[in-house]
């Protein structure tokens, strides 16, 4: 389905002589773990991106690079990537980068991080009780104790 709506998308560029989003490829590369093919559009993206002082961009592709190293199962490397776009707190990302955050967390026995994770969607579920908020918290509470009774999971 996103591959017709970024199909879509691409089309509706050409008919109005603008470019299309610059992210759909590499979107459907990361959420297929195409490894080759999302690491090749990450790069490249992020070079332009970079060259064209897109700050927050490039912490989309660092929070991408974590998806796609949690997909892979390599969580240490994801770890790594989803911690820098956490520590940038770039309005709008938090949501997305705190479940790859909790789960690299969980996956590399990092308790101080699952904690750091924890806390920082109580304060959001407190400050802005929305239906994501209260549905998340609880999520990586019950991530913290699995992780507390087995050690890092499998």
């Amino acid at each position: 389905m996103a591959e017709l709506l970024f199909d879509e998308d691409r089309l509706v560029a050409e008919a109005t002589g603008n470019q299309p989003v610059l992210y759909n490829d590499v979107l459907v590369a990361v959420w297929r773990g195409q490894e080759a093919k999302a690491t090749e559009l990450l790069e490249a993206i992020r070079r332009e991106a970079s060259e064209r002082g897109m700050g927050r961009f490039v912490t989309n592709l660092t929070y991408l690079e974590s998806v796609l190293s949690n997909a892979l199962g390599r969580y240490e490397a994801a770890r790594e990537a989803v911690w820098q776009a956490f520590e940038r707190d770039e309005l709008g990302f938090g949501s997305l980068i705190v479940a790859e955050l909790a789960e690299a967390a969980s996956r590399t026995g990092d308790a101080a991080l699952l904690r750091t994770t924890l806390d920082w969607l109580t304060e959001r579920a407190h400050v802005t009780p929305t239906e994501w908020a209260r549905h998340r918290s609880p999520r990586s509470r019950a991530i913290e104790r699995r992780r507390s009774r087995r050690g890092a999971l499998p």
